[in-house]
């Protein structure tokens, strides 16, 4: 067979959302016929899947605070962490002195030393509290810093 013929029938069924090779068209309708998923449980599926969203926060001297958003699709909070880009060891030094954290007026970190939440101290992906999301919420993060200004790398994960 021509490649140049079989290359040009991949671009043009990539562009059209055909496939001449018979792959499926939506992910889990690999197994087509008995227990294979059908559209809505894929959906379900993906639709339960850990996400991820990252900020660059620069913290400034004193006290400062962060209201973050997340998609209005958004369930379930499940924990965050955070990085600050230096080579190890960590130099507790660099760090904020004290984050506080707040979901929808609760209170569930308050005054803790940055460094706490982060992979140094945290043997898990991410320092995890669970909490249930409305859609609307309101996310803040507060850091206490007198160290020179310094950019943290906030990671959160949700359903």
């Amino acid at each position: 067979m021509n490649i140049r013929k079989k290359f040009n029938e991949q671009r043009i069924a990539a562009a059209t959302a055909k496939s001449p090779l018979g792959a499926p068209q939506f992910m889990g309708m690999q197994n087509v016929g008995k227990g294979s998923n059908s559209i809505e449980e894929v959906r379900k599926y993906i639709k339960n899947q850990r996400r991820n969203k990252g900020y660059a926060l620069t913290i400034p001297t004193g006290t400062s605070q962060f209201n973050l958003d997340l998609s209005g699709s958004a369930r379930v909070w499940l924990g965050f962490i955070i990085s600050i880009p230096q080579a190890p060891p960590a130099n507790p030094v660099l760090f904020p002195q004290a984050v506080s954290f707040t979901l929808n007026n609760e209170i569930i970190i308050d005054s803790v030393h940055t460094q706490l939440f982060t992979n140094y101290a945290n043997d898990s992906e991410y320092f995890e509290q669970n909490r249930p999301l409305s859609g609307k919420d309101d996310i803040t993060f507060s850091f206490q810093n007198s160290n020179p200004p310094v950019t943290i790398y906030l990671n959160v994960y949700y359903i």
